[in-house]
């Protein structure tokens, strides 16, 4: 299972309706790959957890704010294989609360960490275990370190990575690793590795003026795409046990990646990943696909799928959730839709050819694809 980032909040106002269904305007293609599929979704008082079935195109939901006492309104929300973790802050204290969404067991974690006159929070994220804390100390300098925190044992562990960094960039967990990429002082990119069993840092990569953009391809390896001068970019592979350079190879596309996490999939030579629209624009992103083999990059025209979908709705859709279900080889791609009684939602279920296959309309709006 790959780690998950949540990039963005979305708050919703819609009308909430009494199902789900399939659009019938859309009839059933031959070539869909129909997946299963989880998803959070809101609406204005109220978070969803929708999960659909593939076989059976039924889906069934639970009400998180009813039963966890889960709010619209979060910090952060992180994803570690089927557990979610929400992050929210109140009273000058951190609280977490933990749901698998395989089980639906929830777990609360109140006040794990509190705010301290010495160090400044800038990110938190946490294995299956454990919880890290990025943060700057003593307050008002930009020295980088990181407190690891075991609820288990109540222990505490705090590490300095760097001094007088300039940037510090959303962190990647994945089987017993956590990267930390920032800016250092000098200007250069680093990614920083930590070792969460263990709690050292075992490794420190260093890109100099090349914006690291980090993934886990299908062979549980880390893969790095860096980029400094223009379209050209570059894409290595670390061994994840050793950290040590597999593959590396160069390519182009006409796109930015940013620093950090990259919402994206290597599967088989092959990379998934979520574009964006120069503004302004119609959508603000959609799906694409390169191939290292071929040297192909395929943009699906998400402006055209809109305006169809629009066309044929009546009405307007914003995007709101991207993910990509590779057992299918279907792009998942989340909406809210907005007309005179108010919002309502759905999915569409687009083929890596760039074919709207299905539009799944929903009583709230997707917000988080669950993979």
């Amino acid at each position: 299972m790959k780690p998950r980032v949540f990039f963005w909040s979305f708050l919703i106002y819609l009308v909430v309706f009494s199902c789900s269904k399939d659009d019938g305007q859309l009839p059933p293609k031959a070539s869909l790959k129909s997946p299963d599929f989880t998803l959070l979704a809101q609406d204005f008082d109220n978070l969803y957890q929708y999960s659909h079935n593939g076989a059976t195109k039924e889906g069934s939901t639970v009400n998180l704010t009813e039963e966890s006492g889960l709010g619209t309104q979060f910090l952060t929300l992180r994803q570690v294989n089927n557990l979610l973790t929400f992050y929210r802050f109140s009273s000058g204290s951190f609280t977490a609360i933990q749901r698998n969404v395989a089980t639906g067991q929830n777990k609360l974690f109140e006040n794990f960490y509190a705010i301290s006159t010495e160090q400044s929070v800038i990110w938190g994220t946490n294995s299956e275990s454990k919880f890290f804390m990025g943060y700057y100390s003593p307050r008002g300098s930009t020295n980088l370190g990181i407190r690891i925190i075991d609820p288990s044992t109540d222990e505490n562990v705090d590490l300095s990575l760097d001094f007088n960094v300039k940037n510090v960039y959303q962190p990647l967990y994945f089987n017993k690793r956590l990267l930390i990429p920032y800016l250092d002082g000098r200007s250069d990119y680093k990614i920083a590795v930590l070792n969460t069993v263990t709690n050292t840092v075992i490794k420190t990569l260093d890109f100099g003026d090349a914006i690291p953009s980090i993934l886990i391809d299908d062979l549980g390896d880390v893969g790095v795409i860096t980029g400094s001068n223009g379209n050209q970019y570059g894409y290595t592979t670390y061994d994840f046990g050793t950290f040590e350079i597999k593959t590396t190879e160069n390519f182009s596309v006409n796109r930015f990646f940013s620093p950090g996490p990259l919402e994206a999939d290597v599967i088989d030579g092959t990379l998934y990943y979520l574009n964006f629209y120069a503004q302004p624009s119609l959508v603000e992103f959609g799906p694409a696909v390169y191939d290292f083999k071929k040297s192909e990059n395929n943009i699906i025209d998400m402006i055209s799928i809109v305006q169809q979908v629009q066309n044929e709705m009546q009405t307007t859709i914003n995007l709101s959730a991207f993910g990509y279900v590779e057992n299918a080889e279907v792009f998942i791609v989340g909406y809210a839709t907005q007309d005179t009684a108010g919002l309502e939602g759905g999915v569409l279920l687009i083929s890596t050819e760039g074919e709207l296959l299905s539009n799944i309309i929903l009583p709230f709006a997707p917000t988080y694809i669950v993979q």
